[in-house]
């Protein structure tokens, strides 16, 4: 369906269908925002623990999928955290990460740490067992917020 369609359609829908369309398209361009955040905070955690400098627009979109579904991970996990909290459990995802790549001796690049940040589940359950599952995640918070 092309753009002018959906807009010769939209004059002939009801109230409700239109709250509804409304309420989708908010919750998509949040989900969006999420996602963009996400690839920005780890793009810099990123570089930093690997000494790059790979600019903001050289990412592609795949990779702010990724870096979405990391920030739905800690969302899911974690709760609601405020931005210091949530930076220092993107800094933990990516050190899962690369700790990986390195006990399996793979290079440890941009290329590989962002292909394997569909890992992060798998990792953190690895590194943490049972703590999802038995609703612990809050005690790595608490333990972060000592340090």
């Amino acid at each position: 369906m092309k753009n002018t369609d959906l807009l010769k359609i939209l004059p002939s829908l009801k109230e409700a269908d239109l709250k509804a369309i409304k309420a989708i398209t908010e919750r998509l361009l949040q989900q969006w925002a999420t996602e963009d955040e996400a690839a920005a905070g780890l793009l810099q955690i990123i570089n930093e623990t690997l000494g790059t400098r790979v600019p903001y627009k050289a990412v592609k979109a795949p990779w702010v999928v990724n870096a979405g579904n990391v920030a739905h991970f800690i969302d899911t996990a974690f709760g609601k955290l405020s931005k210091v909290k949530r930076y220092a459990m993107f800094k933990m995802c990516v050190g899962l990460v690369v700790d990986h790549l390195r006990s399996r001796n793979v290079p440890v690049t941009f290329g590989t740490v962002w292909v394997d940040l569909v890992r992060v589940p798998e990792l953190f359950d690895r590194q943490f067992p049972d703590y999802r599952a038995s609703g612990l995640c809050a005690l790595i918070v608490k333990a972060m917020e000592r340090k």
